[in-house]
């Protein structure tokens, strides 16, 4: 779930959306002047430079040979200047080493130099980061006053809602608080803490399994019978708990079906032997979660409309967010070039959407349809360079602009789309 500026939001009646509600402002990064990415290192960072430099010292290496072999090929001031750059990276892979060494000693993951407290943290920008704080806070949405705040150096929101959920009840003295949350606090421990506080929570979970993206069944197609304290799954079979571990310091009862092998269903189910299911052993707290979610649908309707216009159709996680978003009972309506997306992959990801019930049209009335818009009701507008597909996520140089509070511009932007929308040929639903 996601909400105007990746908020938290504190609510005091979702169903009704009574009260002052709180947002627990997602974190935003507090950068640390003089502190650069090039004075804070982990220990992937450092083991690619040491790979980096040893890569040099081979390379001035093989040359100080061939001047061995014949001193005529490379002239004396160059092996001397080759021997003193071989002494310098020797220095500075002496200097890695100990970085490394306190990296380990320390059980730090991060060491910053300029300031030691420092974190770099990824940015909105893709591919970007920076080396500060992450800086927290709670505002009174209705009188738009900081009620809480918290500075830390945690790298993500994850560890963050449940201290940030109780200083903001704290702050406004509320009796019975609700926190409406995006998916980055999703984590089952601070859940259950503030539901152990008397706080409710509306946390959706973030959807790490690619298998819905590729039309399998997901957890929540097999059912839970506490009674029985076993799982019916969309085949109608059982899955009978089999053996508890400890994964991640949490303990997870796991399930499956003796009629995985031979079930008709299979293909849309697992590539594996059996399909194993998880349960946590406060389990039934985010359950008890998910059904207020799904109660609650004044609350989660924050964003009502999204209008997409694509070049590229491919990124799985936004094809998620898409469907999430029309779960959620947002219009969520999708323009693509045609002859761009003929291939597999994008033909996978249209079939996913449309499948669960968005709305797309292809366009080949240009010569390319180049567009690359997102629309959220109506005035808030994502443009640039960047192509809905993995290599803009991973690979290239790309750029983002977010337009807000500019209505004459937004305006504009959904003109062209309606303008595109109805130059679009639906695209057919696929099962």
């Amino acid at each position: 779930m996601n909400f105007p500026d990746g908020s938290v939001k504190a609510i005091a009646d979702p169903a009704g959306m009574s009260g002052s509600p709180i947002w627990l402002q997602q974190g935003d990064e507090l950068k640390c002047a003089g502190n650069n990415r090039d004075k804070n290192f982990t220990s992937h960072k450092v083991q690619v430079r040491m790979q980096q430099l040893e890569h040099s010292i081979n390379r001035y290496l093989t040359e100080l040979d061939r001047a061995d072999r014949d001193p005529t090929i490379v002239l004396p001031d160059r092996v001397a200047r080759l021997k003193e750059k071989i002494s310098k990276i020797k220095e500075q892979m002496r200097g890695l080493g100990e970085i490394e060494a306190h990296l380990q000693s320390s059980q730090e993951r991060q060491v910053s130099f300029t300031d030691p407290d420092a974190r770099s943290m990824a940015t909105s920008r893709l591919g970007s980061a920076v080396v500060g704080y992450n800086v927290q806070t709670a505002v009174d949405a209705k009188h738009h006053l900081i009620v809480a705040h918290e500075v830390t150096n945690a790298v993500t929101d994850r560890g963050q809602l449940a201290a940030m959920a109780m200083a903001a009840k704290e702050a406004t003295a509320h009796p019975s608080l609700i926190v409406l949350a995006d998916r980055g606090y999703f984590e089952g421990y601070q859940i259950l803490e503030c539901e152990q506080a008397g706080i409710a929570t509306m946390v959706p979970k973030a959807l790490t399994s690619g298998g819905k993206f590729e039309g399998r069944f997901d957890k929540r197609d097999f059912i839970y019978d506490k009674e029985r304290d076993e799982y019916r799954c969309p085949a109608g079979q059982k899955a009978i708990r089999r053996f508890t571990t400890v994964e991640d310091g949490k303990t997870l009862n796991k399930y499956w079906s003796s009629s995985c092998p031979g079930c008709h269903l299979k293909e849309q189910c697992t590539p594996a032997p059996y399909r194993r299911i998880s349960r946590w052993e406060h389990e039934d707290v985010l359950e008890v979660v998910q059904a207020r979610l799904d109660g609650a649908p004044a609350a989660s309707r924050l964003r009502q409309s999204i209008h997409v216009l694509a070049y590229a159709f491919q990124a799985p996680d936004i094809m998620q967010a898409l469907v999430d978003a029309k779960n959620r009972g947002v219009e969520v309506r999708v323009v693509v070039d045609k002859k761009r997306n003929r291939g597999k992959t994008s033909r996978k990801a249209m079939d996913f959407v449309t499948r669960h019930g968005v709305e797309l049209r292809t366009n080949d009335h240009f010569h390319i349809h180049h567009d690359k818009t997102i629309i959220v009701d109506g005035h808030t507008v994502q443009t640039g360079s960047f192509n809905f597909a993995p290599s803009a996520e991973t690979l290239n140089s790309e750029n983002v602009v977010v337009i807000r509070g500019l209505p004459e511009v937004s305006s504009q932007y959904m003109a062209h789309w309606q303008s595109r929308w109805k130059l679009g040929k639906p695209y057919p639903a696929q099962p």
